[in-house]
């Protein structure tokens, strides 16, 4: 309600490109990817809670008759979602932060869990564009430490929020300026910046 009562009328129409929110339908065990033609039709404030409804956190979003939760649960970033674009794509750039490659200094022993499970599940997405679309760049942003330590133990504090904003930004500037990644954006991007 408080999204409504916010932004009012936009809370309830999508943008006009393509747009998913993926939440994780606990009835039927399944990805819901609202905003595509196979989910339901309902509004963008209504996916953005179930998509938010973290287990433990928030209450589950009950719509049309089923439970939605945090589509987190099946996949950290639903990158096998893309194939569902008509043509491959040149490029793809994955944000997965819950996929570090390495554990937290000090972190909580769930904290390193939860990125064996996303590193995992990226794995195989990643395996299955890749196979699927061979010509397709793409290019995974991961949490390095610095993130880590201001996003971690516990992502969803407010406390943390703009910390993590700004060691997230910072990070990926470094990642995106390392050699091997700016060369592939360079070479997508690279005719639209010097134009």
């Amino acid at each position: 309600q408080w999204v409504h009562d916010g932004i009012g009328d936009l809370a309830d129409r999508w943008p006009d490109r393509p747009t998913a929110i993926v939440a994780y339908d606990l009835d039927e065990r399944v990805r819901v990817p609202f905003g595509m033609e196979t989910a339901p039709d309902v509004s963008i404030a209504d996916a953005v809670a179930a998509s938010s409804a973290v287990p433990f956190v928030y209450e589950p979003m009950a719509i049309g008759g089923h439970w939605y939760a945090d589509g987190g649960l099946a996949s950290g970033t639903s990158l096998d979602l893309i194939l569902g674009h008509p043509e491959p794509l040149d490029l793809v750039i994955v944000l997965a932060p819950f996929a570090a490659t390495a554990p937290r200094r000090g972190g909580r022993m769930y904290e390193d869990m939860f990125d064996r499970v996303g590193r995992k599940a990226l794995s195989g997405e990643l395996a299955t564009v890749r196979e699927r679309w061979p010509d397709t760049d793409v290019v995974v942003l991961r949490p390095t430490e610095m993130v880590l330590e201001h996003a971690r133990p516990n992502p969803m504090s407010a406390a943390a929020a703009v910390p993590t904003f700004i060691a997230t930004l910072r990070s990926m500037h470094r990642q995106l300026a390392r050699g091997s990644v700016w060369s592939v954006l360079e070479r997508h991007l690279g005719a639209a910046v010097k134009t």
